[in-house]
Parts: structure tokens; C-alpha cells; sequence
């Protein structure tokens, strides 16, 4: 399998980074289309990296990346094909667990 990326987004420290861990559409429709990938950035084929100037946050090193049909292979798949979004809502909301082991809950 090689999935083929096709999107435009912006991240924060984007420029620094070598490789991205994306949720990207490996299936059907819904949840468990949804794989997570680590797809290449720098230098990669069909992948445009250009610096944003931000108001205020110039350190952040903000980045638009724009994918066109970038193609991931198999082996930088993470995890389980379809889990995807098991593995995004996983990292969603980590300030509940933490907060929860700090009080003593």
C-alpha cells in the first residue's frame, strides 16, 4: 500500500521537521478509513515547506505545507491500518489523565 496525500495545512515548528505523523485516509468513509502515517517532509517528492511570518509568534517556526500526491509507504505505517483515529483521540486530551495522577485520583 501507498497512499497518496493530496492537502495543504499549516503546523507549528513545521520548518524544523524532517517527517510528520499524519491521520490519512487509507480506507473507506468514516473513522476506520483513518490511518496514521509518518510522512516525509523534507526533500520528499510533492511536498512544499514555506515559512509563515506570524504576528507575535516568530519563533514558533509556523509552516504551510502543501502535499501534492506525496506518496507514503507501507513500512511508515503506524500502528494498525484503521486505527487512526483511535490513535489521534488517544493524544487528544492528555491534561485529564495528568490531572487526574497530580490530585491523587
Amino acid at each position: 500500500m501507498i497512499a497518496p496525500l493530496t492537502t495543504s495545512l499549516r503546523i507549528t515548528n513545521g520548518i524544523w521537521s524532517d517527517y510528520a505523523a499524519m491521520a490519512v485516509r487509507t480506507g473507506g468513509p468514516g473513522a476506520g478509513g483513518l490511518s496514521m502515517m509518518l510522512v516525509p517532509l523534507k526533500g520528499a517528492p510533492g511536498v512544499t515547506m514555506r515559512r509563515l511570518k506570524v504576528a507575535g509568534q516568530i519563533s514558533a517556526g509556523t509552516t504551510f505545507i502543501e502535499l501534492d500526491d506525496v506518496k507514503v509507504p507501507l513500512e511508515n505505517l503506524i500502528g494498525t491500518e484503521g486505527q487512526g483515529m483511535r490513535y489521534v483521540m488517544a493524544c487528544r486530551h492528555p491534561y485529564p489523565a495528568s490531572s487526574k495522577s497530580s490530585t491523587g485520583y
